[in-house]
C-alpha cells in the first residue's frame, strides 16, 4: 500500500513538458519575449539553447540610469544579442527587431556586432526587419549589400536611419517598406517600385534640398495601382507639388506632408487628387499649403464616398501662409476629423452627419455645419488666439469660438483648452444644454507667463459650463492650481474661488473625476480634499502625479465610501498634444502610424 503511494506521488511529480519535442517547447517559449524565455535555460542543459530559435526576436537597449552607466549597460545588451544568435543553429526567423532608444553613439566595436545580427537573421531567412534608432547602428554598405537583397523579406522598416539611398534593392517578396530616404536621382525610387513588385506599403520620410515633384511623379508611385497605404513625409526644405497624373484605383491610407497646391490647377489639383483614389478611407494631409493665391480666392473641397478619417493641418510657414481661404468637408462616411490650421482660413464649412470624433485647433475661424450630427461624438476644442494680444479683447473672434463650441450640443465628451474657455468667458451669450454631455475635459495649461487674471477668467467660467451639462458625470482636469495664490478684492482666498466655481450641488452628482499632472500644493491638496470630501456619487477618483500624495489623500473622509482612488505616476495621454496620442487615447486606430524615435 505505501508502495503504491510513493508510485502515485512519483506519478505526479513527473516533468511532463520535457517530455514533449523540442519544436513544441520552442512554441510554448514564443508566447515569450525574449529576455522571458532565456531564463529557461538554467532548467537543464536540454532547455539550455532552446530560447534562441524562437521565431520572433526582439532586442531593446533603452537605458535608464545615468549616462555614465550607458557604456556598461550597452555592453550587456551586445553580449545577449550575440548569445542568441551564437546558439541559433540556423532555426528560421519570423520577425527581428532592434530598438536602440535615448542612445545617439555607438561605439564602432558595438556597430560590427549589431551588423553581424542583422547578417544571421537574414541567412535565417527573416520575415519581418525592422530597425529603430536614433543614430546610425549599421552602415550604409550593410543596408546595401545585406538589407536591399534579402529574398525573404516580407516587411521592412528603418525608421531614422538617415538618407538611405535607393540603390540595388532587390526584395521580391516585400509588402511594406518604410525608409528615410535621400533622393539624389530621378530613377531611384521608381526602380525600387519595379524591384519590388508585392509592395502594398509605402512609407517614405524624404530628405531633400530642392522641390522632389518631378522624382515622384517620374518614378510611377503615383500610378501604383497595387499600393494599399502611401505615406510621403518631406522633410527640411523639402516641397512637391501635387501631381497631375493620379492613378491610385486600391488605395485606403494616403499620408503627405508639405505638399502644395499648383498653381495652374489651384483648388481642384486636391480634388483630382482625391477622386483618383476610389477606395480612399483614410487621409493624412499635413502642412497642406497654399502658396502665392490672393486672399479668399481658393475653394478647397474635400469629398471621398468611402473617407472614415480625415486629418487636415496647414503649414506653419510665414512665406506659404494660408490666409483668408475656405476649406469644405462633405462626406456622409466620416467618422473621425483632425482640424489643425496655423494660418487663418476664412472659413471651414463641415458637412460629415455621421462625424463621431472632431478634434479641432486653430484660430477662430468661421465654422459652418449645413447640417446637424445625427450621432453622439467626442469633441476637442482648442481656440487659439482669441485675443489680438494678451489683454486686448476681439469681440469677432470671441463670437465665433462662441458659435464654434455651441455647435457642438450633440457630444457626449468634450475637452476644452484654456484658450477656449477665455474667448467663452467673454461672450455674454449663455450657453446652450448639452444634453447628451457626460465626460468633460478641462485643459487648463497654466505656466509661469500666465497671468493670474486669465487663471481666474477660466475659473470663473466653470460655473456656466456645468449649468450647461445636465448629465455630466466625469470631469477631467489637466491642473487644478499651481500657482501661488494672491488674494485680490473678489476673491480673498483659494479656499473661497473654489467653494465659488466648483459649486457643491456639482460635485455631488459626478461619478468620477480626474486630475492630471497633480502638483501637493496647498492650493492644490486643500482643492482635492474639497472634492473627495464632497463628492457624495464618486465612484472612482484617479490622481496622476510625479510624487506619492497617498499618505495624505487617504486619510481624508470621503463623501462616498464606495470611491474608489487611484494613483497613477504615469501622465496620460488624454491631455497630449500629440494628435495620435489623443486619437490612440480616444481608441482610434489608423493605418498610418508614426513610429520614429
Amino acid at each position: 500500500m505505501a508502495d503504491s503511494s510513493v508510485e502515485n506521488q512519483n506519478e505526479d511529480c513527473k516533468d511532463i513538458i520535457s517530455t514533449l519535442p523540442d519544436h513544441l517547447l520552442v512554441k510554448i517559449l514564443s508566447f515569450l519575449n525574449i529576455k522571458e524565455a532565456a531564463t529557461s535555460s538554467i532548467l537543464s542543459t536540454r532547455w539550455r539553447h532552446l530560447f534562441a530559435s524562437i521565431p520572433n526576436i526582439t532586442l531593446e537597449f533603452f537605458p535608464l540610469q545615468l549616462p555614465q552607466y550607458e557604456l556598461s549597460q550597452m555592453c550587456k545588451f551586445i553580449n545577449f544579442g550575440n548569445s542568441i544568435f551564437g546558439q541559433r543553429n540556423g532555426a528560421s526567423i519570423r520577425k527581428f527587431e532592434i530598438m536602440l532608444r535615448a542612445c545617439k553613439k555607438f561605439p564602432e566595436e558595438y556597430k560590427s556586432s549589431i551588423e553581424w545580427w542583422v547578417s544571421e537573421a537574414v541567412s535565417c531567412e527573416v520575415q519581418q526587419l525592422a530597425i529603430f534608432s536614433w543614430g546610425s547602428p549599421i552602415t550604409k554598405h550593410t543596408i546595401q549589400t545585406t538589407i536591399f537583397t534579402c529574398k525573404t523579406l516580407v516587411s521592412l522598416n528603418l525608421s531614422n536611419i538617415k538618407s538611405v539611398k535607393l540603390k540595388g534593392i532587390r526584395l521580391p517578396l516585400l509588402k511594406e517598406l518604410r525608409l528615410d530616404v535621400y533622393l539624389d536621382d530621378e530613377d531611384s525610387l521608381y526602380e525600387l517600385l519595379q524591384d519590388c513588385p508585392l509592395l502594398e506599403e509605402v512609407n517614405l520620410v524624404i530628405d531633400s534640398d530642392k522641390d522632389v515633384s518631378k522624382q515622384l511623379s517620374r518614378s510611377g508611385i503615383f500610378q501604383c495601382e497595387r499600393l494599399v497605404t502611401l505615406s510621403l513625409l518631406l522633410r527640411f526644405s523639402s516641397l512637391a507639388y501635387f501631381p497631375d497624373s493620379v492613378c491610385l484605383p486600391n488605395l485606403k491610407a494616403l499620408n503627405l506632408e508639405r505638399f502644395i497646391l499648383s498653381l495652374d490647377k489651384g483648388d481642384q489639383a486636391l480634388e483630382f487628387f482625391i477622386n483618383s483614389c476610389p477606395a480612399l478611407q483614410e487621409l493624412h494631409l499635413n502642412g497642406l499649403c497654399f502658396p502665392n493665391y490672393p486672399s479668399g480666392t481658393l475653394f478647397v473641397r474635400i469629398s471621398s464616398p468611402k473617407l472614415k478619417f480625415l486629418l487636415l493641418s496647414t503649414l506653419d510657414d510665414f512665406m506659404l501662409r494660408t490666409d483668408m481661404h475656405s476649406v469644405v468637408i462633405q462626406s456622409t462616411s466620416l467618422e473621425c476629423l483632425v482640424y489643425k490650421s496655423r494660418g487663418e482660413i476664412r472659413r471651414l464649412i463641415l458637412n460629415a452627419p455621421n462625424l463621431r470624433y472632431f478634434d479641432y485647433t486653430g484660430d477662430s475661424q468661421r465654422v459652418q455645419f449645413p447640417v446637424r450630427f445625427k450621432l453622439p461624438f467626442n469633441a476637442i476644442i482648442s481656440v487659439e488666439n482669441s485675443y489680438k494680444d494678451g489683454t486686448e479683447h476681439n469681440s469677432v473672434r470671441v463670437h465665433r469660438a462662441f458659435k464654434l463650441v455651441t455647435a457642438l450640443q450633440a457630444a457626449k465628451s468634450l475637452r476644452l483648452s484654456d484658450t477656449t474657455l477665455e474667448a467663452l468667458y467673454h461672450c455674454p451669450n449663455p450657453l446652450p444644454a448639452f444634453n447628451n454631455l457626460t465626460s468633460m475635459i478641462l485643459d487648463i495649461r497654466e505656466d509661469m507667463e500666465v497671468s493670474r487674471v486669465k487663471c481666474k477668467r477660466w475659473w470663473k467660467m466653470l460655473p456656466r459650463l456645468f449649468a450647461s451639462a445636465p448629465i455630466l458625470e466625469v470631469l477631467v482636469m489637466e491642473r487644478v492650481f499651481w500657482q501661488t495664490w494672491e488674494p485680490d478684492y473678489e476673491f480673498d482666498s483659494f479656499e473661497h474661488l473654489i467653494c465659488v466655481n466648483l459649486p457643491i450641488h456639482f460635485i455631488e452628482r459626478l461619478r468620477e473625476i480626474k486630475i492630471q499632472d497633480f502638483f501637493p500644493s496647498e492650493s492644490e491638496i486643500f482643492a482635492l480634499k474639497y472634492i473627495l470630501q464632497n463628492g457624495k456619487a464618486l465612484q472612482r477618483l484617479t490622481i496622476s502625479s510625479l510624487y506619492d500624495i497617498s499618505n495624505i489623500i487617504l486619510g481624508t473622509k470621503k463623501g462616498s465610501e464606495d470611491c474608489k482612488i487611484v494613483f497613477d505616476r504615469l501622465k496620460s495621454d488624454v491631455t497630449s498634444d500629440n494628435v495620435y496620442d489623443r486619437l490612440e487615447f480616444e481608441g482610434v486606430k489608423t493605418a498610418i502610424t508614426f513610429d520614429y524615435y
